[in-house]
C-alpha cells in the first residue's frame, strides 16, 4: 500500500459548545460531586507555568468503549478551580487514551506554557 499522508481539512463552520449542545440545562450529578470532592484532595499543589497553556492528557481507561472525549470537560472544570484559571487560557489540548487493567483506571496532565 502506498504512504499517504493525512491531510488537515478545514470546515467553515462554527463549532458549538458544550453549553449552546445543551442549553445551559445540566444539572449535575451525585458521582460528579464524589468525584470533584475526591480529586481536589488528590491534585498536587505546584505552580502552573504562565499561560497561555498547552494541556497534555492522559487517560488509562479499563474499557475499550470509553470515548476519549467524554472525561475532559469535567476534569478541565476541576483542574481550572483547584489551579485557579480560566480554561479559555487553555489553547492546546492533547490527549492519548490507554487501556489498562480494570481497577487500575488513572488519568496524568501536563501544563505548559506555549507562545500565540
Amino acid at each position: 500500500m502506498a504512504n499517504i499522508k493525512s491531510k488537515a481539512f478545514k470546515v467553515n463552520i462554527k463549532v458549538l459548545s458544550f453549553n449552546q449542545c445543551w442549553q445551559g440545562k445540566i444539572k449535575k450529578s451525585v458521582a460528579y460531586h464524589i468525584y470533584r470532592k475526591e480529586l481536589l484532595k488528590m491534585l498536587p499543589n505546584m505552580p502552573l507555568p504562565e499561560p497561555p497553556y498547552r494541556l497534555h492528557l492522559q487517560y488509562g481507561f479499563s474499557s475499550r468503549a470509553g470515548d476519549i472525549d467524554n472525561p475532559n470537560k469535567a476534569l478541565i472544570d476541576v483542574l481550572t478551580e483547584f489551579y485557579g484559571f480560566d480554561d479559555k487560557l487553555i489553547y492546546e489540548l492533547f490527549i492519548r487514551k490507554r487501556i489498562v487493567p480494570r481497577g487500575q483506571e488513572y488519568f496524568m496532565f501536563r501544563f505548559e506554557h506555549i507562545k500565540v
